[in-house]
């Protein structure tokens, strides 16, 4: 797990490596993640801080590198901060639905 800090846009940036996860079970993980996220509060001044997550789950393909694995799920990740935010993007759809496996699984969380 690599952990950043956007420190433009507040933004908190995860990697999570999930061996032995196809990229369906990845795609879960993270719906729950984002539900317990969305639980959070924090009283600040007063007043409640809210938390919501934007998730880009990518699979790792055979032959490819580490940076074209985290390419695709930073793609899946901008996808879904740009089509509403506080949502789980996997990098293709098709596999996700047909819960194809494989052995390792990335998933990307922008987090705000």
């Amino acid at each position: 797990m690599s952990l950043g800090r956007d420190l433009f846009s507040g933004t908190l940036v995860l990697l999570i490596e999930l061996t032995g996860r196809s990229l369906a079970a990845a795609v879960e993980a993270a719906e729950r993640l984002r539900l317990k996220f969305a639980e959070l509060r924090l009283a600040t001044l007063g007043k409640g801080v809210r938390f919501t997550c934007s998730f880009g789950v990518s699979e790792w393909r055979d032959g490819e590198s580490i940076d074209e694995l985290l390419k695709r799920a930073d793609v899946a990740l901008y996808s879904a901060k740009n089509t509403g935010r506080n949502r789980v993007v996997a990098d293709d759809a098709a596999l996700a639905a047909v819960g194809h496996e494989r052995t390792t699984s990335v998933v990307r969380l922008a987090a705000r």
